[in-house]
């Protein structure tokens, strides 16, 4: 998996290189989270409590709201799917000439 991680990584990468304008800083990554032995341990690592940097406000990890769903798909479509949204179909998304 790590192997298969650094390859999609360096695409991803490469996508937020191609997504970057004037006004805009892109970060594309994807990241294997150790399972903590049920899902909602997992999370709380992820999204811990701590201080919101804008307003130095704490918050807990119930403040987070984060909906998590079981997919019986290929993973790999999935994360095809996803890509295909967050890197080229959002309005800062790069097209070539005549709109493609």
């Amino acid at each position: 998996m790590t192997n298969d991680l650094a390859r999609i990584n360096g695409q991803l990468e490469l996508l937020a290189m191609a997504n970057c304008g004037p006004n805009t800083e892109c970060t594309f990554s994807l990241q294997e989270i150790p399972y903590q032995g049920d899902l909602l341990k997992t999370l709380e690592v992820v999204f811990p409590a701590g201080i919101r940097y804008m307003d130095k406000k704490p918050y807990s990890t119930e403040d987070w709201q984060v909906a998590t769903q079981r997919l019986d798909v290929d993973a790999a479509l999935v994360l095809k799917s996803k890509i295909n949204k967050w890197c080229f179909h959002m309005p800062y998304s790069p097209t070539l000439p005549g709109g493609g």
